[in-house]
């Protein structure tokens, strides 16, 4: 969804209160001393920039990170698009480098909430290629039981889920005769060129069973681990893609940056008004 959509949006904010618990949400996660949660690689929800950038460069020291940052903008009274005054925000850490398999074995993209000042790490995606050596299927998976636990939910032996509470434990994922909404929460991807690094703004807290909108923070935690692991004949594993998704965390910040927006379209059309006011009267 572009961010042209997100004013479209608001109108799905059914209450003020809602809205409200969701930036106390925020507030309070941004609040906390610890980032919480489970990690992948050290990464954790709620880090800070600093804290992200740190600990990836301890794992990749000799990578080049850059960071892009995006501004959150509305339509003003004459229907361009505007940006938000303070808007701008750092939105995803990622490599500088090409991404090419045989060059790029691992890879890393971390996306923050969109609160400018105040971002905190809202996704982490982890993707590994295994070129030379290449783990079994049943060890990796071992692996992944070993630091995650039982999944709360599992396809084809190579797709498995987890959610996790406030206080990081494990916890059971909704599921029915169509499965878990989980699965079917929007990828991490890399910001393209033409689109922009928004899924931080993009982020729909909503999933979908049986057409049913339903809360993902309540039917899949607080935090969620998404695994999908790619395999070869006779059991080799030839990548794994690992994702870290706070939906509390993401589903704050999203209602957080909307609040922002509608802040900033609601004041430059009183100004617009204003100006109107002031203006010459037509002439008939």
């Amino acid at each position: 969804m572009h961010l042209r959509k997100l004013l479209s949006v608001l109108s799905a904010l059914n209450s003020g209160a809602a809205a409200a618990g969701l930036l106390l949400g925020l507030s309070q996660h941004a609040a906390a001393t610890e980032p919480s949660g489970p990690d992948v690689l050290g990464v954790r929800v709620g880090m800070t920039h600093a804290e992200a950038l740190a600990v990836l460069r301890t794992r990749a020291p000799k990578e080049n990170w850059q960071t892009i940052s995006t501004t959150l903008q509305f339509q003003n009274s004459r229907q361009d698009w505007t940006a938000v005054p303070g808007g701008t925000f750092r939105a995803v850490l990622l490599e500088k480098k090409q991404r090419i398999v045989n060059e790029s074995p691992d890879s890393y993209l971390v996306y923050f909430s969109p609160t400018p000042g105040n971002e905190r790490v809202v996704a982490f995606e982890l993707t590994q290629i295994y070129v030379q050596q290449r783990p079994l299927l049943k060890d990796l998976t071992a692996q992944l039981v070993e630091k995650f636990g039982k999944p709360g939910e599992a396809q084809y032996d190579t797709q498995f889920t987890w959610g996790f509470d406030t206080k990081g434990a494990p916890r059971p994922l909704s599921q029915d005769q169509s499965g878990a909404p989980c699965r079917h929460v929007q990828r991490l991807a890399d910001p393209k060129q033409w689109g922009g690094p928004s899924w931080s703004i993009d982020y729909n807290p909503m999933g979908q069973i049986n057409r049913k909108p339903v809360d993902l923070v309540s039917a899949c935690g607080a935090f969620m681990v998404r695994a999908r692991i790619i395999q070869s004949g006779e059991g080799f594993v030839t990548s794994l893609n690992l994702e870290l998704i706070g939906h509390e965390l993401a589903t704050a910040g999203k209602a957080a940056a909307l609040k922002q927006i509608e802040e900033a379209k609601a004041g430059e059309l009183a100004g617009a008004r204003d100006a109107a006011k002031k203006g010459p009267k037509a002439t008939f």
